[in-house]
């Protein structure tokens, strides 16, 4: 048997009811943001996405969120 590890990133953050929130990534500053994740809804609890980072050198983060 093969066991193979990747490494990953897991994003934390707090919401709020009735807001939906999406996790989106970017390789260098200059560039554009790329969404990571689906639309995300809100509980009033924090919440963990977890990602891939497997195959990338670095990788920034962001949270954005829409009322």
């Amino acid at each position: 048997n093969i066991v193979a590890i990747y490494t990953a990133a897991e994003v934390a953050f707090n919401t709020q009811v009735g807001t939906t929130y999406t996790v989106q990534g970017i390789n260098a500053l200059t560039g554009g943001w790329q969404n990571i994740s689906t639309n995300i809804p809100g509980t009033g609890a924090s919440i963990s996405y977890l990602t891939s980072t497997r195959g990338t050198n670095q990788t920034f983060f962001r949270v954005s969120h829409v009322p």
